[in-house]
């Protein structure tokens, strides 16, 4: 129930990588509201779902060090880089996830290789935490973002989550077209207007870059339910 500090060489890191609150000009900026995540600390109770990690395990690394309680996944590594001083309360599942249970082969990953999906409700009915809280998802899951939201609102289980922290990747290699867009900003509508979730945080990923274009394809944003 109380907060751990964090190592010093972690402070002064961001402190001269950028901005210790936003990381604007990184990849992979991930922005929370901490008054919540406090909030659930303090109380004993705080559980996140981190989904797409690939070598960059220190989101999943800092908030557990805060006090919570940690699940990752994501199918396309076997665990975290060598040398990654593992928290008590991180777990690690090489699956990811989808709107329905498959394999499937990455187009932007060599090989032939099938890697295992499965919905978020199946997921938290395998990891026994059916009916909890989740304090936070996070998704950087290269597109499938366009499948999960619709069906976490589907199955009921958007009822459960606190906050959703996503990046959107809307023009991934031609693959999105105008109806998923226009589907994603219907979701995005629905968990503002029927469940209480307001956009607090929009950050384009300046990494990334346009790509030629006039606007920023992939970008980040943060959900934080108001009600």
């Amino acid at each position: 129930g109380q907060w751990i500090k964090l190592p010093d060489t972690l402070q002064s890191w961001c402190e001269t990588q950028g901005n210790c609150e936003t990381w604007p000009q990184m990849d992979g900026v991930k922005t929370i509201c901490m008054d919540k995540i406090h909030k659930y600390v303090i109380s004993g109770y705080c559980l996140i779902y981190s989904f797409g990690l690939s070598d960059d395990w220190s989101f999943e690394e800092v908030i557990t060090n805060l006090g919570c309680k940690v699940r990752s996944f994501d199918p396309t590594i076997e665990g975290p880089p060598v040398g990654f001083d593992w928290p008590k309360y991180l777990s690690f599942q090489k699956i990811g996830i989808s709107n329905q249970t498959e394999e499937v082969e990455m187009s932007d990953l060599p090989g032939h290789i099938k890697y295992k999906l499965n919905s978020l409700k199946n997921i938290v009915n395998q990891m026994n935490d059916t009916g909890r809280s989740i304090t936070v998802l996070k998704l950087d899951v290269e597109g499938y973002e366009f499948r999960v939201l619709p069906e976490i609102i589907d199955s009921k289980i958007v009822d459960l989550l606190d906050q959703i922290v996503l990046e959107v990747h809307s023009d991934g290699a031609q693959e999105r077209g105008l109806e998923d867009i226009k589907l994603f900003l219907q979701v995005i509508y629905n968990l503002k207007h029927e469940f209480g979730f307001s956009i607090v945080n929009y950050d384009p990923n300046f990494t990334m870059g346009r790509f030629s274009r006039q606007y920023y394809p992939n970008f980040d944003i943060t959900l934080l339910r108001q009600q």
